[in-house]
C-alpha cells in the first residue's frame, strides 16, 4: 500500500486527503443530525405528554366541581354567552343580550359583554341615522325652488348649509 501511495504525486495526495476529509464531516454531519432528530422527538413526546398530562387534571377538577354541582350556573352562563356571540356573528343580531345575575368574574365577563353589544347597537343606530339623513338631504337638492315645504323640510334636516 505504502508503494501505491509513493507512486501518486503530491497533488493527488492531496485530493484524496480533502476527500476523506469531505467525507469524514459528512459522516459527522449525518451523525448529528440523527441525534438531533431524536432529541427534538424527546422534547416534543415530553411536552406531549405534560400537555395530555395538564388537560386530565383540568377535566377531572372541572368534573368534581359538576358533581359537586358548583359548576352549573358558570357553565350555563357561558352556554348563554356563546349562543349569543355565535348568533351575533352569524346574523348580525345585535339586540339580544345575555342575562346576568351574581358579582363572580363570569358575570363582570357578562355584563362587559352586554354594554359592548350596546355600544355596537348604538354606533350602528348614529351610522345609520347619518346615512338617511345624506340620503334625504341628497334628495331634496333638486328641490330648492318654488316649494316651501320642501325647502323648509331642506333646511330644517340641516342640509341647506351644503
Amino acid at each position: 500500500m505504502l508503494r501505491l501511495v509513493d507512486k501518486l504525486t503530491v497533488r493527488t495526495r492531496l485530493w484524496v486527503l480533502l476527500g476523506a476529509g469531505a467525507l469524514g464531516l459528512f459522516l459527522l454531519l449525518v451523525l448529528a443530525l440523527q441525534e438531533e432528530r431524536a432529541l427534538l422527538l424527546q422534547d416534543r413526546q415530553a411536552k406531549t405528554r405534560d400537555l395530555t398530562e395538564t388537560a386530565c387534571g383540568l377535566l377531572e377538577h372541572f368534573h368534581k366541581l359538576a358533581g359537586e354541582g358548583k359548576l352549573t350556573r358558570p357553565m350555563g352562563i357561558l352556554r348563554n354567552l356563546g349562543q349569543v356571540m355565535a348568533r351575533t356573528q352569524t346574523d348580525g343580531d345585535l339586540t339580544r343580550e345575555v342575562p346576568v345575575d351574581g358579582d363572580d368574574e363570569i358575570s363582570a365577563v357578562t355584563r362587559s359583554f352586554n354594554q359592548l353589544l350596546g355600544s355596537f347597537r348604538r354606533s350602528m343606530h348614529d351610522v345609520l341615522d347619518h346615512l338617511e339623513h345624506h340620503q334625504d338631504c341628497e334628495g331634496h337638492q333638486g328641490h330648492r325652488g318654488p316649494d316651501e315645504a320642501v325647502g323648509a323640510e331642506y333646511r330644517h334636516r340641516g342640509c341647506a348649509s351644503r
